[in-house]
C-alpha cells in the first residue's frame, strides 16, 4: 500500500531526506505522494489566518 500523503507540522522536510523544499501550506507532488508541510499545530491553535490556509491546502489534498 502507496500512500497518498504526507503531511509533516513542524517538521522541515530535508531533515527526513526528502530531497525539495515545501514551503509552509503549498502542496507538491513528490513521486505521486502529496506532501504538505505546516508550522507546529500549537502554533496554529490562535492563528486564524494560518489555520484557513491549513484547511485551504488540506482540501486540495483530500477532495481531489
Amino acid at each position: 500500500c502507496t500512500p497518498r500523503a504526507m503531511l509533516m507540522f513542524g517538521i522541515d522536510p530535508p531533515a527526513t531526506g526528502l530531497p525539495l523544499r515545501v514551503p509552509h501550506f503549498q502542496v507538491m507532488d513528490h513521486g505521486g505522494i502529496k506532501i504538505l508541510a505546516a508550522p507546529p499545530l500549537e502554533e496554529l491553535i490562535e492563528d486564524k489566518q494560518r489555520k484557513t490556509a491549513l484547511w485551504a491546502a488540506l482540501q486540495k489534498i483530500f477532495t481531489a
